[in-house]
């Protein structure tokens, strides 16, 4: 796994509730440059899911594009092909398989989603 993902600090606001539609995935840009920070938030139900978007593999984002990549129950990676679970961020499939992307831990308060 990528080590070096930078600090977000705990109440960090990343968006709005309504953003995320039920089994979708955003990313939100909190950095641009060096170091890139972004983060994808995925909403399953009730259930809120955040990663730093940066694949395990090389410390590149995961989307090429605007937004990301879920088929099925996996987040794929567009530069490699690599498939992380999204429950947990296990890579099960690609160049990186058996590595995992790291997690960020999210609340919902006051319609919007934060960092714990």
């Amino acid at each position: 796994m990528i080590e070096d993902v930078p600090v977000i600090a705990p109440g960090t606001r990343l968006c709005a509730v309504a953003e995320v539609e039920d089994g979708a995935a955003r990313i939100v840009e909190l950095h641009r440059g060096f170091p890139l920070v972004e983060v994808i938030v995925v909403r399953r139900g009730e259930r809120w899911i955040g990663y730093h978007n940066r694949c395990a593999h090389m410390a590149v984002p995961l989307n090429l594009l605007a937004n990301v990549f879920i088929v099925g129950d996996a987040l794929i990676c567009d530069h490699h092909s690599a498939r992380f679970r999204i429950d947990d961020g296990y890579c099960t499939a690609g160049p990186c398989k058996g590595e995992s992307l790291a997690g960020i831990p999210l609340a919902i308060r006051d319609g919007a989603v934060f960092v714990a």
